[in-house]
């Protein structure tokens, strides 16, 4: 789970992020981003019901991006933006190796 002061809280701005924000793609995930004007990285993650009627899977999949970003930002200095991830559809038995990957590809897109 990522640190309080990296997570994206406020409605106005993931609405700002959604509206104005650059875009790429992952495998399964969309990222929209923005330069934060603070000095820290922070993401929130948006996992509809569409992508899964059941709460626990939205959940797992919520901690597997949660902890991939993580394991990136201990090992990485990333940049400082607001991120907001969206997945598209369920990836079904997906490894957290295979998710991390996938979310370096797309920030080595963002620098």
């Amino acid at each position: 789970m990522l640190a309080k002061n990296n997570r994206l809280r406020d409605k106005k701005t993931i609405s700002y992020i959604f509206k104005n924000g650059k875009r790429t793609n992952g495998s399964f995930f969309s990222l929209i981003y923005l330069p934060a004007n603070e000095n820290n990285f922070k993401a929130v993650f948006l996992i509809a019901k569409k992508v899964s009627k059941k709460a626990t899977r939205r959940n797992r999949i919520r901690r597997l991006l949660s902890e991939a970003v993580r394991l990136i930002q201990k090992e990485k200095n990333l940049p400082k933006i607001n991120l907001v991830v969206r997945v598209l559809f369920d990836p079904k038995e997906v490894k957290l190796d295979n998710i991390k990957k996938d979310f370096e590809k797309c920030f080595e897109k963002l620098s």
